[in-house]
């Protein structure tokens, strides 16, 4: 094995998210000596500006499996493959399930390995129309879609739970978020529950709505901030969620910041992070927010349970209890002790087990192995 390996990301989604910040921190956190990115995406990333000198080709790659993204496959795999080529590729990371088949068809005249990063809820019959089975190595950041994938045949062996990690030194407890409740007009004594990500149905924005607006008859001080922005098919959404918030009377006690490029000063700027989401292959936010030493209010959707410790770090309810959703935000909201208990131990759970440095070591760790072998075993 060479030094210095390419290895070939491929990241088809134009849609904000998750994904997308991880993907960033594992091309940014490589080690350089040893590992060349090179990133394969449908839209220039925006990862705060710059891309870190990394090296990146526009190839659109729409759903794969869509019957009207057919026509446009063939050249999207004979882009690819003139990449890999061209540029030597060692080895092909797919980013999420719906880029796996991509890498799978990209590398057929190749003998490179492929990992298939999951970052979504999974069952046995999307890994198997999605060609998890011809990965040589399959990373999940649940542990509930491991023990899917696990029982999956022809993986057994093959799959790694690996969490997204975060960067310790950008999300610092100690930054101020005084700037940003003046901007929006928040007291300083005002009890700012928040929510961060994308704006989509399936992040409960509306259950989060309805419950707020309870709480805000309970207490003067109660603020919600919204942060990020809806695209495409979401922004009905959105227009939804205003209607929500001006029926009932809470424009001045909830604000919609839109997308923010930094969304640190803002996480710095909330009590209280809350996230009934209705489906989570992961919950970055959340690990983020933990960094930031905030506790958090989360549904039990997905692999939320396995990120918020349920009455240590924050609280785990269940995702139609609308009740349980009020009461942990009125309990939270009334008890500065308890968020700062709470806030405190969440950051020491993210230092044990979400740490980015690990995360990329670990990778990287598993690249070596298949670049050694050709194969996870």
């Amino acid at each position: 094995m060479s030094s210095m390996q390419r290895i070939l990301y491929v990241h088809g989604s134009t849609r904000p998210g998750g994904a997308w910040e991880s993907l960033r921190d594992i091309v940014y956190g490589l080690e350089r000596a040893r590992f060349e990115p090179v990133v394969a995406c449908s839209k220039p990333p925006a990862w705060h500006g710059n891309t870190n000198g990394v090296e990146t080709a526009l190839i659109r790659m729409p759903m794969a499996r869509k019957g009207k993204s057919f026509p446009r496959i063939p050249f999207a795999i004979s882009a690819l493959r003139s990449l890999i080529r061209n540029r030597d590729v060692s080895l092909l990371h797919a980013n999420s399930l719906w880029d796996v088949p991509y890498a799978i068809w990209a590398i057929k005249p190749f003998k490179i390995p492929v990992v298939a990063h999951v970052r979504t809820e999974i069952d046995s019959e999307k890994a198997r129309k999605y060609y998890l089975d011809k990965a040589d190595v399959v990373i999940s950041t649940s542990r509930a879609a491991e023990s899917i994938l696990t029982e999956f045949g022809s993986l057994k062996g093959r799959v790694f739970y690996m969490p997204n990690g975060v960067d310790l030194r950008r999300f610092d407890p100690a930054i101020s978020g005084d700037a940003v409740r003046n901007r929006y007009g928040f007291e300083l004594d005002s009890i700012v529950f928040g929510a961060v990500g994308r704006i989509d149905h399936l992040k409960g924005l509306d259950l989060l709505i309805a419950a707020f607006s309870r709480v805000a008859e309970t207490s003067e001080r109660a603020r919600l901030l919204i942060v990020g922005e809806a695209k495409g098919k979401g922004s009905s959404f959105k227009d939804d969620l205003l209607r929500m918030i001006a029926e009932r009377g809470l424009q001045d006690r909830i604000v919609m910041t839109g997308h923010q490029e930094d969304p640190i000063p803002y996480y710095a700027a909330i009590d209280i992070l809350v996230m009934p989401s209705r489906t989570e292959g992961f919950g970055r936010v959340v690990v983020e927010a933990m960094a930031m030493g905030k506790p958090i209010i989360t549904s039990d959707a997905g692999a939320l349970p396995e990120i918020v410790w349920n009455g240590h770090t924050g609280y785990v309810v269940p995702l139609k209890d609308n009740d349980a959703l009020v009461q942990r935000m009125i309990e939270l909201g009334a008890s500065e002790m308890v968020r700062k208990t709470m806030g405190n131990a969440g950051r020491g759970l993210v230092e044990a087990r979400f740490d980015l440095d690990t995360a990329v070591s670990r990778l990287q760790s598993i690249y070596d192995v298949l670049l050694r072998t050709g194969k996870g075993d």
